[in-house]
C-alpha cells in the first residue's frame, strides 16, 4: 500500500479512538467525584470531596 492510499475505514478508528479518550476523561473526573463523596461521608471531612475531585482532574491532565 502506498503512502497516499488510506485505509477505508480510517476515518472511523480516528473517531473510535477518540470517543474513546472523551469517555476516560468523564470516567476520571467522575471517578474522583464518587470516592471524595464517598470519603466524606466516611470521615466527616469536607475537603476530602475537594481533593479526591482535584485529583480525578489531574489523572485526566496526565
Amino acid at each position: 500500500m502506498s503512502e497516499k492510499e488510506k485505509p477505508k475505514y480510517g476515518k472511523l478508528i480516528e473517531g473510535a479512538e477518540n470517543l474513546s479518550l472523551g469517555v476516560s476523561i468523564v470516567v476520571a473526573i467522575l471517578m474522583g467525584i464518587g470516592l471524595g463523596w464517598l470519603m466524606r461521608h466516611w470521615f466527616g471531612y469536607e475537603w476530602l470531596f475537594l481533593v479526591r475531585c482535584f485529583f480525578g482532574v489531574l489523572v485526566v491532565r496526565f
